[in-house]
């Protein structure tokens, strides 16, 4: 809905077999102009893929969206992953009610969506060779459309999936489960301040205080840089390209492939480095 009423707002009123190629090519060059090429190449998908079901559907005999890599263009914005201390340092940084949440994106790789709609009922434990451990079921997200909070499903039919967490992260979710969390099976385990769904502007806001505070000075590290950790440090865990696409939720190599980045593998102990740490955290 937000992409149908500003980048593709031209296209609204127009009858499908009116929109011509040469419009599409002058539209897409304007919007590239801008530099804000991955909205761009998301606008030009969906008015790709509602054209096609027209040329499916035979309302129009050709799709005249045919620019070669609009479909993957992207900014090349810079993406930054912090290290292991660093989230630690992050989370003991962060108002006390998101430390829990800055863990569990760390090592769970869940999207802000995913992890702000998850509820009590979502989190079971498990025992294996005498540890506990939780596991984490994703079938739900939550997002804002027109100012209002709309649960359906993740992202993709791959999206929804059960998610382990490490066993150094057990004492943690202990503690938040039985002292932030009320017993009901609906509540949420990180709402707003009212109880309802947390805004990403309010963490936005935690997270670069943390940041400030922490003295982490990094370009490109965002929350969302907390699920390319993920990715990247299962990834040196061992797990293979489909054990990633599972875990993290993604429906292609290429998707899950964008979260894995250079580290320097001597100095990364991963899961390892995080029971090393579990006393560091307050």
């Amino acid at each position: 809905r937000r992409i149908l009423k500003t980048n593709l707002k031209p296209f609204l009123k127009k009858e499908l077999d009116h929109i011509t190629k040469s419009q599409v090519q002058e539209w897409y060059a304007n919007l590239v102009k801008t530099g804000k090429k991955t909205s761009a190449s998301k606008a030009y998908k969906l008015l790709s893929a509602v054209l096609k079901r027209a040329v499916d559907d035979d309302i129009l005999t050709k799709n005249p969206c045919n620019i070669r890599g609009a479909h993957s263009a992207t900014t090349g914005k810079l993406v930054c992953i912090p290290t292991a201390d660093e989230v630690i340092s992050i989370a003991n940084h962060i108002g006390p009610r998101f430390k829990s949440l800055i863990m569990l994106a760390a090592y769970g790789g869940f999207r802000f969506s995913e992890i702000t709609e998850l509820r009590r009922k979502d989190v079971r434990p498990i025992e294996q060779d005498g540890c506990v451990s939780y596991v984490v079921k994703v079938e739900r997200a939550v997002t804002s459309v027109d100012g209002q909070y709309v649960v359906d499903k993740p992202k993709s039919e791959m999206s929804a999936r059960d998610v382990s967490l490490p066993v150094a992260l057990t004492s943690l979710v202990n503690d938040h489960l039985f002292n932030e969390v009320p017993e009901d099976p609906e509540a949420l385990l990180f709402p707003s301040p009212s109880g309802e769904h947390l805004p990403h502007y309010v963490f936005i806001k935690a997270w670069n205080r943390a940041l400030e505070n922490a003295g982490i000075s990094k370009a490109g590290l965002t929350p969302h840089s907390l699920r390319h950790f993920a990715g990247t440090h299962y990834h040196l865990a061992g797990a293979t390209l489909p054990e990633l696409m599972a875990w993290l939720g993604d429906s292609s190599i290429s998707a899950v492939q964008r979260y894995l980045h250079v580290t320097d593998r001597a100095a990364s102990v991963s899961y390892t480095h995080l029971r090393a740490h579990e006393t560091v955290l307050d």
